[in-house]
């Protein structure tokens, strides 16, 4: 009676487990969440061009808008001269990456990617230099 007992309590505990593992592995859902793009380009400044930064991202922003076949709207200008874009509306990580590599097919764009939006880049903050460690 007792190794029958056992051997339908680890049955049991097969089953449970095997339900577990199902069900952790299947996927998450993939939720839209990506709106901005990383966008650099092969020359920072067009020769010949004296156009002011902030100008030449919109007209960029506005050619690979047309180019891409989605609404782009420029949302800053970065230090190294890249740009960041903004679309009319989140996507999926695929539809961003599939976005991205049409982006970066298009005429003088070295540098095409989407960003993460959960990725939190910012460094830990220090301690002020009045505290003291033991």
């Amino acid at each position: 009676m007792l190794r029958a007992g056992t051997c339908l309590l680890c049955a049991a505990l097969v089953m449970l487990i095997s339900l577990v593992a199902a069900a952790q592995s299947q996927p998450e859902p993939d939720i839209p969440k990506v709106n901005e793009f990383y966008v650099r380009y092969k020359e920072a400044q067009p020769s010949g061009s004296s156009t002011p930064g902030a100008l030449l991202g919109l007209q960029r922003t506005m050619t690979l808008s047309s180019t891409a076949g989605v609404s782009l709207a420029h949302a800053r200008t970065l230090r190294d001269g890249a740009h960041v874009m903004r679309s009319d509306r989140a996507l999926t990580r695929a539809q961003a990456w599939a976005l991205a590599e049409k982006l970066g097919r298009s005429d003088g764009v070295a540098v095409a990617q989407p960003i993460n939006p959960d990725f939190y880049s910012r460094p830990p903050a220090r301690p002020a230099s009045s505290v003291r460690r033991p």
